[in-house]
């Protein structure tokens, strides 16, 4: 190891994942920048995934392996944190796997701005490393850019393909971390990314793509909707506190009540989908919308669509996502046809 470079801290929580856990540490341990110490964390794995992590360190001596009883990705990598000697942490998901250099990358943006915080691109794949159509998240002729804490907090509320609130695609000063929420099966990264961009003070977004992060059918996406919109109002709850504790510029609470209208509707938009019929579910995600709507929507039409919302029943509401998604899955289908072409 090259002692002279800045020690990079890898954390990974794993839990389930024997068919990918391989490939995944064996793209850390083939990073090109190799001072870095990789910590597993096995969350109670019932399969081999602790088998294989204990014959990894056998042969690398930058990684550390935790075995602990099952408490969840949060606790895992709190544990982590916890334990990191690295003046900059990666949290890495134990199924997807990284450019061989992917930890390089980062540095190079964080020396050269100076920031807190550095995020690359990433491609989407399948099970069997089929790239997803639209699934990439990345330019490589884009140039870097920097972000103050407030632009890159408004970015990621405001959606503005900048930002979002995966962690895994970024390398994170550790005096601006904190510890993750524990309990949560959803949600848990919104928290985290928030609170760091709030304490940092430069953050920088790079473009080429290094990670690649799998799609699974399982695991937190099946969660069911009604833990999920549990979940995700108390995520909306520890932000609003987060940002009055920081006490934010008005347009970073504009922002944040853009973000609450558009978690709502993803919301009911499932809810429609899946065709549920829960009253209380329904009734809370209405409120949700109707409110919103007015703090997002200014003036009077704010006011009327708020209106007219907060009275639509199911059968509405269900019609108008019928309908949204008939026209998203033909335009798919017109996409991939001109692709294959």
């Amino acid at each position: 190891m090259d002692e002279n470079k800045p020690l990079v801290s890898l954390i990974v929580p794993i839990y389930k994942v024997e068919k990918y856990l391989r490939t995944c540490i064996e793209s850390m341990v083939s990073q090109t920048y190799k001072n870095i110490e990789i910590l597993l964390v096995d969350d109670g794995s019932p399969d081999n995934c602790g088998k294989i992590c204990d014959e990894f360190a056998e042969k690398d001596s930058r990684i550390r392996v935790f075995h602990v009883e099952n408490q969840g990705v949060s606790v895992a990598r709190n544990i982590g944190l916890d334990n990191a000697r690295g003046d900059w942490v990666s949290f890495i998901d134990s199924d997807d796997y990284l450019d061989d250099d992917f930890i390089e990358y980062l540095v190079a943006v964080m020396e050269e701005t100076g920031a807190d915080i550095t995020y690359c691109g990433y491609r989407r794949l399948n099970e069997e490393g089929i790239p997803f159509l639209h699934g990439e998240s990345g330019d490589s002729k884009r140039k870097t850019r920097t972000f103050t804490s407030e632009e890159a907090v408004i970015s990621l509320f405001r959606v503005k393909n900048d930002f979002a609130n995966y962690i895994w695609n970024g390398l994170f000063r550790k005096s601006i971390t904190t510890h993750f929420v524990p309990g949560k099966r959803t949600g848990q990264d919104q928290d985290f990314t928030i609170q760091c961009l709030l304490n940092a003070k430069l953050i920088a977004r790079g473009y080429e793509i290094k990670y690649n992060h799998i799609i699974r059918p399982t695991g937190a996406r099946s969660v069911a909707l009604k833990e999920r919109t549990k979940n995700g109002f108390n995520t909306l709850d520890n932000v609003r506190k987060m940002l009055s504790d920081y006490n934010v510029s008005d347009e970073i609470r504009e922002a944040f009540n853009e973000k609450c209208m558009r978690m709502y509707f993803a919301y009911m938009e499932k809810y429609c989908v899946q065709k549920l019929h829960d009253k209380e579910l329904f009734q809370t995600l209405r409120k949700g919308i109707k409110k919103y709507t007015k703090e997002s929507i200014k003036g009077f039409s704010g006011s009327i669509s708020s209106f007219f919302l907060g009275l639509s029943g199911e059968s509405i509401y269900k019609a108008v996502f019928w309908f949204i998604q008939k026209k998203e899955a033909r335009r798919r289908r017109v996409a991939q046809s001109c692709k294959t072409k």
